[in-house]
């Protein structure tokens, strides 16, 4: 059995085989559609009641065995359709782990695959089946391939399965009861492959008056320049602070540069960002973080664009034209899901709004669009903060500019509706400053004969040159011609003028004139000599060949000239309050013992030449002399701290002996102290008298 949904933009025409499968009697509850116990207790755990139109037209044809082509329109629950079909035909057959693969379901791209994964999960909470998902970006290959025989349910991208499919034995498709191609609608000829018979098609975008949700209200802002872009989403971001929203861009640079610009302004709200340019894990953790808070605004590419269901998303904004008429249907179909309401614009320059509503209008279902008139803030200009921003920040700048090509390439090169898209009509410097430049970057070659250059006149353009050699190109409004320069192989715009004699001589005469003016210029700067004007032609020849033998300057050359010239690098002078130089004593007593021993030693040779032996012994000794200061210093600071330390302890000890108490016994102390001294003094007296009549009689 195989079963394929799309979206309601691109459903494929099966007419001659399109069957009607009405139930007898209306479905109102999924228990009207005799399902097991544990299938609907996990559709009541997962708050599903009512199956929506899709439910109702695809879940009886798929349990009964036959092969589907589903169409419905974005936020319609397509994912229900196909997951409980998958659940109930395994429970009904009881598919157990042994049997192996079931049922194989294929998502195009990593965040719908993640996401059905989490709906089987869901509403397979109390089935028994072993759920599997395999997609790109990680590294674990060996690990996903042994685990990947063992599934029963499995969702993948293309990629990844072929990849497993072809490299492990364990896993086969012999026992595949159900496989599922989730968005089909990008494949042309599915109906072709090998279905059984009959094909059942069911189309729920028919009941509905619009290709869009019901409860969505859209329109477009028509922009006069590609400068305006910017101000209305900033705009949009700050007028949406405490709701959910998402902008679309075309590009992957544009949305990393946007990011990184709205996280230096500030914008009060949270800002993440989604493209193909993230690794896997933090694109995973950026899609859960989104689904989770309740204020946040997504700055993401088409990439998020496809059957992704965020809760609770308000407002949509597509900063770029969508480059084809399906995708304008994904993008606004993030909003006003499941009955709900929801806002969605799009910014368009003035040849796209004249051109995409109608052919939008042509859709079967028509969407209609109807123009929205959006007020600028006057006082404060967004893209003048963005110059600024840019010109400070040199990675930043340099995003801008991948950004700029990127875009162009997209514009210029890969869009499929060539009404819409007119690459000629852009303008680049308009587009330069919208993304905080004042110059156009370089841009490749594939852009160049698609675009329109700005005008040459203008001093911001530094890029762009202007050429006299012919090329290949398109002719543009102002009659010059676009090409590369191909002897420098530099993917940079060159204008190549028109042949005109009249403007090529006065461009002539005026280059002449500014040489000449140059050439005064120096000379009147340069003082003449008049000797050097006698021997103009001697001197021109000795300084040609001077400079042919001039010698480079090493730095023993440059050594010798400083010993030659007596300078003494490395010396520090020292001055006093009057500006004085004064010597610095320490430094000059090194000095003078330095001297003293060198001349000590060296008594007896000769002083011719520089003296480098000698100056190495005077080097070495005014070390030893420095090393003998620097520990007689170190001493005397030892000594000044130790006495510190004394001191403090001196102190602490008197300080504690304080106190009433020990005041009274202070004195008691001191009395008895100063009457023992007077007895010592009064002893002293008289041995010194005694001593003294010794003498004396000794004399006598």
């Amino acid at each position: 059995m195989a079963t394929t949904i799309s979206e309601a933009a691109a459903s494929s025409s099966v007419d001659s085989q399109q069957q009607s499968n009405k139930p007898d009697k209306p479905i109102r509850k999924f228990a009207d559609f005799r399902l097991s116990a544990r299938t609907l207790k996990g559709l009541s755990g997962a708050n599903f009641v009512k199956p929506t139109d899709i439910q109702r037209l695809a879940i009886p044809p798929a349990l009964s065995g036959s092969d589907i082509v589903a169409s419905a329109k974005t936020g319609s629950g397509k994912t229900l359709a196909f997951v409980v079909p998958a659940l109930e035909l395994l429970h009904r057959e009881r598919w157990s782990r042994d049997l192996g693969l079931g049922a194989l379901i294929v998502s195009p791209t990593r965040e719908l695959a993640y996401q059905i994964f989490r709906e089987l999960r869901r509403v397979g909470a109390k089935h028994q089946f072993s759920l599997g998902l395999v997609t790109g970006g990680y590294h674990d290959v060996k690990e996903q391939g042994s685990r990947v025989g063992k599934m029963n349910i499995l969702v993948a991208t293309p990629g990844r399965l072929v990849q497993h499919l072809s490299e492990r034995p364990d896993l086969s498709t012999d026992n595949l009861r159900l496989l599922v191609l989730d968005e089909a609608d990008s494949v042309q000829d599915l109906v072709r492959l090998k279905m059984r018979q009959p094909v059942c098609q069911v189309d729920a975008s028919k009941l509905a008056a619009t290709a869009t949700p019901d409860g969505l209200r859209q329109g477009f802002v028509r922009c006069q320049s590609v400068c305006d872009k910017p101000r209305y989403l900033w705009q949009f971001i700050t007028g949406n602070r405490q709701r959910k929203s998402i902008a679309f861009f075309a590009t992957c640079k544009q949305v990393r540069f946007y990011n990184e610009l709205f996280l230096k302004l500030r914008p009060g709200v949270r800002i993440l960002q989604l493209h193909g340019g993230m690794t896997q894990r933090r694109r995973t953790a950026v899609y859960d973080e989104f689904v989770r808070v309740k204020h946040a605004v997504l700055l993401c590419t088409d990439l998020a664009s496809r059957g992704l269901d965020f809760p609770d998303v308000d407002c949509v904004l597509q900063v770029d034209c969508p480059p084809d008429l399906r995708t304008y249907v994904h993008r606004v179909g993030r909003t006003a899901r499941l009955s709900r309401t929801g806002r969605a614009v799009v910014l368009l320059l003035d040849w796209e709004a004249d051109t995409l509503p109608s052919l939008l209008a042509g859709l079967r279902p028509p969407v209609h669009l109807e123009p929205v008139k959006l007020r600028l803030p006057v006082k404060w200009d967004i893209v003048a903060k963005l110059a600024g921003l840019v010109a400070a920040d040199c990675e930043l700048r340099g995003v801008a500019e991948r950004a700029i090509r990127t875009y162009l390439k997209t514009y210029a090169c890969f869009a499929e509706l060539k009404q819409v898209f007119q690459a000629n009509r852009l303008d680049l410097l308009d587009l330069a400053r919208s993304h905080g430049l004042v110059r156009v970057p370089r841009l490749p070659r594939s852009v160049l004969s698609r675009v329109r250059l700005p005008d040459y006149q203008d001093d911001l353009v530094g890029d762009i040159a202007a050429a006299s050699s012919d090329g290949d190109g398109d002719d543009n409004d102002e009659g010059e011609k676009i090409s590369v320069d191909a002897d420098n192989g530099n993917d940079f715009l060159v204008a190549k003028q028109a042949d005109n004699a009249e403007e090529a001589d006065k461009a002539a005469v005026k280059q002449n004139q500014m040489q000449k003016q140059k050439k005064q210029t120096k000379q009147n700067q340069q003082p003449i000599d008049d000797h050097q004007l006698l021997n103009e032609s001697d001197s021109d020849d000795k300084s040609t060949s001077k400079q042919k033998k001039k010698k480079t300057l090493t730095k023993a050359r440059l050594a010798k000239r400083i010993l030659s010239k007596g300078i003494r690098p490395f010396t520090r002078v020292l001055f006093d309050d009057e500006g004085d130089a004064v010597a610095d004593p320490r430094r000059l007593q090194v000095a003078v013992g330095a001297e003293k021993q060198v001349d000590g030693e060296g008594e007896g040779e000769g002083e011719a030449g520089l003296a480098i032996d000698k100056a190495k012994r005077q080097l070495e000794a005014e070390d030893i002399v420095d090393k003998q200061l620097y520990r007689q210093m170190v001493k005397q600071r030892h000594r000044e701290a130790k006495a510190k330390a004394k001191a403090r302890q001196a102190k602490a000890k008197a300080s504690s002996s304080s106190g009433p108490f020990a005041k009274k016994r202070r004195i008691v102390y001191d009395e008895e102290d100063s009457d023992a001294d007077e007895d010592e003094e009064s002893e002293a007296s008289d041995d010194d008298a005694d001593e003294n009549d010794a003498e004396n009689e000794s004399d006598d």
